[in-house]
């Protein structure tokens, strides 16, 4: 037999109008092939990540699948009753072969609702060995729980007590060689080994499979967790508003540059006479300090003729 134990679950929204508030209180339902296993009692105030710590409940692995259900109570004013959260499946031939805990996505109307994780532990062994084993004990036993002896019954002949069959021919021996049988327990050691060695390979593949599950869990979870988010969408706003003003001021300092430039080009036009000017300036360079004495000597003389003519 298999004990399933739920342990929590995590949604992503509220489910009812006062969710919000803090008066969620979600609960577990199992179902086996139609059939109702148990159910959890409600976690109060669990809002989004309800726990529970209830027994376990027993089912037959051999039984098909599992589903697992989380519910949450309505508004009774409303006349509502309860208000399915999600739903998941679970195959039991494919949960032996994956680690405990487990967990089961949720859906809802085809939306993805988020995770609930439960353990699951193997107690004993199928129940049609046991019903076997109790056919069998009906003989008497003796000593060391053998049997004390078997029915002496005789096989009846087919053929009738009067009729004999003809004896079978005397064996001949072949000269072929016969094959090699391996005995029970070899086959059987054969058998675990192969088993052994199928475990050991899907232990080490089921890590990497584990983590790249999580993975893309954690990483669908947290879209969805995002796009239901109204920060998400007023940090998107405000990134829009911040690259549009951004947009702006550029055209603004660019509009605002070319109005310079054609301001200056009507102030100050170029002149073809200024840029003839520059070389003139720069031909009393070239001239010699020798062409100042003659202009000295020409004051000297008419100083001396002034003074002359004073006299």
């Amino acid at each position: 037999m298999m004990e399933i134990r739920c342990q929590g679950a995590n949604l992503t929204r509220f489910f009812t109008a006062l969710g919000s508030l803090g008066t969620q209180s979600p609960w577990a339902e199992v179902e086996q092939d139609g059939q109702p296993v148990g159910r959890t009692q409600p976690h109060k105030g669990g809002d989004r990540n309800p726990r529970w710590d209830d027994p376990p409940f027993v089912i037959d692995p051999a039984r098909g699948h599992l589903i697992l259900r989380v519910f949450v109570p309505g508004a009774g004013v409303l006349g509502q009753g309860n208000i399915l959260c999600g739903e998941g499946v679970a195959d039991l031939r494919d949960l032996q072969q994956e680690p405990s805990p487990h967990m089961v996505a949720l859906q809802k109307k085809g939306e993805a609702t988020g995770f609930l994780s439960f353990a699951w532990h193997i107690t004993a062994q199928d129940p049609k060995i046991f019903a076997h084993a109790a056919a069998r004990s009906a003989a008497v036993e003796g000593n060391g729980g053998y049997p004390a002896a078997l029915p002496q019954t005789p096989y009846p002949q087919p053929c009738g007590r009067e009729q004999v069959r003809q004896e079978l021919p005397p064996a001949q021996h072949s000269n072929h060689q016969q094959e090699h049988i391996p005995k029970r327990e070899q086959l059987q050691q054969q058998g675990h080994q192969r088993h052994h060695d199928q475990l050991q390979r899907q232990q080490q593949q089921q890590p990497q499979a584990a983590a790249d599950q999580q993975n893309t869990r954690h990483i669908q979870y947290q879209q969805q967790q995002q796009q239901h988010d109204p920060r998400h969408h007023q940090q998107q706003q405000q990134q829009q508003k911040q690259q549009q003003q951004q947009q702006q001021q550029q055209q603004q300092v660019q509009q605002r540059q070319q109005q310079q430039q054609q301001v200056q080009q009507r102030q100050y036009p170029l002149q073809p006479e200024q840029s003839l000017q520059q070389p003139q300036q720069k031909l009393p360079h070239a001239v010699p300090a020798a062409s100042s004495a003659p202009t000295m000597e020409t004051s000297w003389l008419q100083l001396r003729l002034f003074l002359f003519y004073c006299c």
